[in-house]
């Protein structure tokens, strides 16, 4: 990546960043944006730039700072038989090629064909590998060989898991169609894809790959987990109607899917599940017919999101459809609900009217959109985002609202009006979503943002058109353009989201990551904060981490890192400080230990102030 970066900054931070441009997150917030990729760039290795906006994939981020995306260069001289490429933009400032138009395939004869898409046929696990379904030119056996799936961590060493025309596991039918992969993070990384078989279009069995070993999991006319064990639901799998790639498990060669039943007893009562499928066995986690947690029925089910513990969450409607419908979490032989239709508003403005597909985390925090009814405002007012967390309730807490129709974003100018329907949340509960606003000055110039709600700051602004950056303005942006099923995030656990951003001018164009690591001031509301801290690196790969901290005059200080829940780690300072300096945390606890990698809080109180910055220790 491009190590140059641009700091949003404001309130008494800003004396303490580099490069103050603008405030795009709201008091106390600050937020850095990153160029991986932009318009002029050269190419990795030179032959071509990259382009314009409409000339990158949608990009997708691990936690290690690592942006997958593909690219459609400029000035290649092939011209469209080498101008397709698929980056990496690595943390420490690079970009590496993983493969490009024209290059030899690993399994020659036959080269790469063209890599650049903006429908997603990619994913990237936290070590770095990418898995893509890629189409082949020059292969010997034409159109009967010439589209596979490879993952690779290093140009030049990809594993094949798949190619058109190999015959599949257990048959004598060839591959015909690959679609969009997911991958894990288990050493060695598993691969879940869905295909078609012969001449068939439409995908009809699940595949896991994982240590070389090609399993199907799940496959039409499969027969239903449940179909003897005498409760009267049977059945086969007919298809698997979303054409969504199954959600694969972080830490396990499993999957989680929604399919469609045939011949089952009670037909349109209980023909869909969710099922849990590995090579192992086919389970159920959900079915219609079956009780639903909360009361009623499950009906009609729509593709679930599954966690490391095995859990998916899912969107249902429950039977009859006239009963409403349910966000809910199962795993065999349990579930809870999360959110239910006719649930009340957290604020007690309306009730839930309907309900979008879920995000989750593996803390089992369930981020989603509603649609309310019964509000006071109508339709200016019935639009939010929410997030529920375990153990659930009946009622929302009033903070389980995290944005809403009619409110004022961070920024202010305008308010919202609507937003995305999809979400992204981390494993430290953050969410990430994107909205359209109404009565912004500059109309339709600065009328959608991406914003991120936090446990501490609440809502902070990443990005919005009419922001400037580095001298130009940003025209569009994309991202959560679909739903992550596995190794296709937008938003990591560093507290970084990436999206392509069309930029006014020449030049400005391109991938960007988006880094907020969290500042949130807390004091007399009738005065601007005084108090201020930063930290030095952030994240930090090893080795200690510089906190520097200013205030109006000597006095008391306080500064103290925390975990996640909340507990101390280590109490840095504790006594008088000068107005300005310097203090170190070397990374070990108050026991003397060296605490693990992960997310930590530094907190700062002086003079009634209190300042808290998110830390990330990546090792």
């Amino acid at each position: 990546m491009n190590p140059r970066s641009v700091t949003f900054a404001c309130g008494a931070i800003a004396a303490l960043t580099l490069h103050p441009l603008v405030c795009p997150g709201g008091a106390g917030a600050a937020v850095t944006a990153i160029p991986v990729a932009r318009d002029g760039n050269p190419a990795p290795g030179g032959n071509g730039t990259f382009g314009s906006y409409a000339s990158y994939g949608e990009p997708c981020v691990n936690n290690h700072s690592q942006v997958a995306f593909t690219a459609l260069f400029s000035g290649s001289s092939g011209g469209s038989t080498d101008n397709d490429a698929l980056e990496r933009g690595e943390s420490g400032g690079t970009l590496t090629l993983m493969a490009r138009e024209g290059q030899p395939i690993p399994d020659g004869p036959g080269l790469f064909g063209a890599l650049h898409f903006v429908t997603r046929r990619y994913a990237m696990n936290d070590s770095g590998r990418i898995a893509i379904m890629t189409p082949l030119t020059g292969t010997p056996g034409g159109t009967s060989d010439n589209a596979a799936l490879y993952s690779a961590v290093f140009p030049g060493l990809w594993w094949r898991h798949v190619r058109r025309g190999d015959i599949a596991p257990f048959t004598t039918t060839p591959f015909n169609g690959i679609f969009p992969p997911q991958i894990n993070d288990q050493p060695p990384a598993a691969v879940a894809f869905m295909a078609s078989l012969g001449t068939s279009s439409i995908p009809g069995v699940i595949y896991v790959d994982r240590l070389g070993l090609l399993s199907p999991v799940s496959w039409i006319t499969q027969p239903a987990p449940d179909a003897t064990d005498g409760d009267g639901i049977n059945g086969t799998v007919f298809a698997y109607p979303a054409g969504d790639p199954p959600a694969l498990r972080r830490n396990a060669a499993e999957v989680a899917i929604w399919a469609h039943m045939a011949a089952t007893t009670l037909a349109s009562q209980d023909d869909d599940g969710i099922f849990r499928a590995s090579a192992d066995g086919f389970v159920d986690l959900a079915r219609g017919h079956q009780p639903a947690p909360g009361g009623g029925t499950y009906g009609e089910m729509a593709s679930p999101v599954y966690n490391s513990d095995g859990i998916a969450a899912f969107r249902s409607n429950l039977y009859p459809t006239s009963a409403g419908e349910v966000i809910a979490l199962d795993w065999p032989f349990g579930g809870e609900l999360c959110a239910f239709k006719g649930q009340s508003a957290g604020d007690g403005n309306g009730t839930f009217a309907s309900l979008w597909e879920p995000a989750l985390n593996d803390a089992e925090t369930v981020a989603f959109r509603v649609r309310l009814e019964g509000t006071t405002g109508g339709g200016l007012d019935d639009i939010a985002i929410y997030k529920c967390d375990s153990p659930y309730t009946p009622v929302p807490a009033a903070d389980d609202q995290l944005a809403r129709e009619g409110q004022a974003p961070p920024e202010g100018n305008g308010v919202f009006s609507d937003f995305g329907p999809i979400v992204a949340i981390n494993g430290t509960g953050q969410v990430l979503f994107t909205a359209n606003l109404r009565s912004t000055a500059g109309g339709a110039s600065d009328d959608r943002g991406l914003y991120l709600w936090d446990p501490i700051a609440g809502v902070v602004k990443l990005l919005r058109e009419g922001d400037v950056i580095d001298g130009r303005t940003v025209l569009a942006f994309s991202t959560l353009t679909e739903r992550d099923f596995g190794g296709y995030r937008v938003l990591n656990d560093v507290g970084e989201a990436v999206a392509r951003v069309d930029m006014s001018g020449i030049g400005g164009d391109g991938v960007y990551l988006l880094r907020y690591l969290g500042e949130t001031a807390v004091g007399d509301p009738s005065r601007p904060a005084a108090l201020a801290l930063a930290l030095s690196p952030n994240p930090v790969a090893a080795g200690p981490v510089t906190l520097r901290f200013a205030r109006p005059a000597a006095g008391a200080l306080r500064v103290s890192v925390h975990d996640l829940s909340g507990r101390l780690v280590r109490m840095v300072h504790d006594g008088t400080a000068d107005a300005t300096g310097t203090l170190t945390w070397d990374g070990i606890d108050g026991a003397g230990r060296a605490v693990a990698a992960g997310v930590f809080f530094v907190e700062a109180s002086s003079g009634g102030e209190r300042v808290t910055r998110r830390l990330v220790r990546m090792r």
